[in-house]
């Protein structure tokens, strides 16, 4: 009962842990979904972009931000207030993050959402994180070359 009660108590006393929502958005023809959390303070926000794997490929725009890990990624980011935009784009069904048996690639079009917020939003390139999602390490869209 005590555990109960102190859960809750937690949970009215954080309301930015429902303030804050993804919002739906788009770049060059690739949707994605942003959390901006405490962007507004003194410290500069750090970008954290997360690749899913295949299987949340599609065009709903939704399907990625329902994984476990984007889930887990957004608790952290809003529990401990961090200063950063959360970007979780969605690979087209008739896509990969890069070219691959046969299928067009869009890692350029990631690359220019990475460049748009860090020239655009201050971003502090020292605390951006890229997490990827993928069954095959081949799939490494940070590789630039």
């Amino acid at each position: 009962m005590r555990y109960v009660i102190s859960t809750i108590t937690s949970l009215l006393f954080c309301p930015t842990l429902f303030a804050q929502q993804f919002e739906p958005m788009e770049y060059d023809g690739l949707q994605y979904q942003v959390l901006a959390s405490n962007i507004n303070g003194a410290e500069k926000p750090a970008l954290v972009l997360f690749l899913h794997g295949g299987h949340a490929r599609g065009d709903d725009n939704q399907k990625q931000i329902q994984l476990q890990a984007v889930k887990d990624i957004k608790d952290y980011i809003l529990k401990n207030n961090m200063p950063a935009f959360f970007l979780v784009p969605q690979c087209p069904s008739e896509m990969e993050w890069i070219p691959n048996r046969g299928a067009p690639g869009c890692k350029e079009k990631v690359l220019g959402l990475i460049q748009e917020y860090v020239d655009e939003k201050g971003i502090d390139p020292s605390r951006s994180p890229l997490q990827q999602q993928a069954r095959y390490p081949s799939s490494d869209i940070d590789n630039k070359n």
